[in-house]
This record gives C-alpha cells, structure tokens and sequence, in this order.
C-alpha cells in the first residue's frame, strides 16, 4: 500500500479539517442561538427539575424555514443559504481562499433548519450540481439554475426525498 498523498486526498482531508472547525464558529452559534427556545423542565409531580440545585432547563430550537420545532440540537443544522461551494462550479476548481471565506461567512447567509428542511435542500443542490455536470459534458440543453437560496420549496428535485427510517435491529 502506498503511503503518497493524491490532491483529492489531501483537499479532502483539508475541506474535513476546515468543517470541524467550521462546527465551532462562534457565528454558527449565534445562529442556533437566534432560534433557541428555552423551558424549565418540570417532574410528573408538577415540582421544578433541579439539578446541584439549578433549575433544569430544555430547549427547543424552530426551523426558519418550515417553523417545525425540534427538541435536540441533532435534528437542526446551521446551513449555508448559497452553498459553500457554488453550483456549477467543482469542488477542484474553488481555490482555497474563496472556499474558506464562503464557509466562515456573515450571518446573513446562515440559516438554522430542521433534518427534513436541509435533506431536501441538499438533494435539491445535488440535483443540481449533476444537471451541470450533464451540461458541462453537452449531453443537457438548457442551463440549470446556479442559485438556490431561501426560495428552494419551490423547486422540485428530480427524485423525491425520502424520509430516514431506523433500521430493526
């Protein structure tokens, strides 16, 4: 097995690297902040939650764009409203100080979704990105769209999102 680095191995690497970072940026915070909506937690019996004599608290978080409220912070995502990669564009040819100042933008383009939101959103975007690969080759006519954004409900993806089902175990 070799041990030599491949450019797409070490892009991968570096956009992973970046990503975890990107997980701690202080404006992806604000921006669960922004839709957080916190409760005191309350026993069967009607009494507070206390917990090392704090009051225990839950939080919920609401989706911007279908105002779908979800208890964990799992089922939400902080998603770019122009993806950090444009569309139309491949991930080789975005240089690297472009994609870093897409992924830690403003908070003007950052939105707190909910999983069934972003899953249909991605899939969208992805439909997307193959549609140009398809006109790139020639083998497609017309030239798809290069934004998506906060109007994205009103695109359909070319198959339907399904929604994650646990396995049986």
């Amino acid at each position: 097995m070799s041990n030599q680095w491949t450019d797409a191995n070490l892009r991968y690497r570096l956009t992973m690297a970046l990503r975890k970072v990107y997980f701690m940026f202080p404006l992806r915070q604000a921006v669960l902040e922004k839709v957080r909506t916190s409760f005191p937690k309350i026993k069967l019996d009607g009494t507070p939650a206390m917990r090392k004599g704090k009051q225990m608290m839950t939080h919920h978080h609401e989706c911007e764009n279908c105002g779908r409220t979800k208890l964990s912070t799992g089922k939400i995502f902080v998603d770019h409203i122009d993806p950090v990669v444009p569309l139309g564009t491949p991930t080789s040819e975005l240089g690297w100080s472009e994609y870093v100042e897409r992924l830690f933008c403003s908070m003007d383009n950052l939105w707190a979704i909910c999983d069934i939101c972003h899953d249909h959103k991605t899939t969208l975007e992805n439909d997307i990105r193959k549609q140009w690969r398809y006109y790139k080759k020639g083998t497609q006519s017309e030239q798809p769209p290069t934004k998506v954004g906060k109007d994205f409900a009103n695109f359909k993806p070319r198959y339907e999102v399904k929604p994650k089902v646990p396995k049986n175990k």
